[in-house]
């Protein structure tokens, strides 16, 4: 290594030694400026470590918030199926003692994963029993709409056992816009489905009929109208007089003694 002997105030520097002192410098600058980028480097080296370590810890963070999240929602699901569970349940026993045919019927929820529970729409939806069978024969454009909203919203649709039976009509019969079910069977599956008992009802109907058919048969009864000499006999009876010792008991006379009879008082033995 070479030595630099600086210049004195009045010595001037010989290109030779100006090169020297240069290339010094140069190398001094080089080491110094090579030891800061080794150190950035280091430093560079750290804060992608750490930017590393704490991504991993962020994603254990997540991970383990979608593990909370996924349990979350798994007790949802729990929670709405067994509130489907219940109110359906329910729903399905008050219906299942409906015997009058003008009874209201409960509507049954409906229960879908992804959508949660949902309650049917009342305009559509039949309110009595006798309503609801007439849906049978759906006359109107309001009972096809009503037997339509009900097969889908308890998912019927793809059921084969109420597609209809093929049949051969004439031409002339043909509807030009037929209900793509058969509404006898329809209404068997929706009334599975409610919890509906028809021989209940049918049996209170007949119940009401025997009980309609037995009043008409009953006999009427006479007015009871009190005749002419009970009229007189009435009006021939004494009137109650309050000062009469025999007012209380207009008969009390002919059985020869008041009605309160005064008991002489009872003498105490000891005496």
């Amino acid at each position: 290594m070479a030595i630099i002997i600086p210049p004195t105030p009045n010595s001037y520097l010989t290109r030779d030694e100006y090169t020297i002192l240069r290339h010094s410098q140069d190398n001094h600058l080089t080491r110094e400026f090579a030891g800061l980028h080794h150190s950035i480097d280091g430093i560079k080296r750290e804060l992608k470590e750490f930017k590393e370590d704490v991504k991993l810890q962020f994603t254990a963070v997540d991970q383990r918030f979608n593990a909370v999240d996924q349990r979350l929602d798994i007790v949802q699901l729990q929670l709405n199926e067994n509130t489907a569970e219940i109110r359906q349940s329910a729903a399905y026993s008050r219906n299942s003692s409906i015997k009058n045919p003008y009874q209201r019927i409960t509507p049954l929820v409906a229960y879908r994963p992804a959508h949660g529970l949902a309650d049917p729409d009342l305009d559509f939806f039949p309110k009595t029993a006798d309503e609801f069978y007439k849906l049978r024969s759906p006359i109107t454009s309001a009972q096809r709409k009503m037997l339509h909203y009900l097969i889908n919203f308890y998912d019927l649709t793809n059921d084969p056992s109420i597609l209809p039976v093929d049949r051969s009509v004439d031409d002339g019969d043909i509807d030009p816009s037929p209900f793509p079910y058969d509404p006898v069977r329809a209404v068997e599956s929706i009334e599975v489905v409610l919890g509906l008992d028809e021989e209940k009802i049918i049996a209170f109907k007949q119940r009401a009929q025997q009980y309609a058919a037995q009043t008409l048969h009953l006999p009427s009864k006479r007015p009871n109208i009190a005749s002419n000499n009970e009229l007189e006999h009435l009006a021939r009876r004494p009137k109650f007089d309050p000062t009469s010792p025999t007012s209380r008991h207009p008969d009390s006379s002919r059985i020869g003694r008041p009605l309160n009879p005064v008991f002489p008082e009872a003498k105490d033995p000891r005496l």
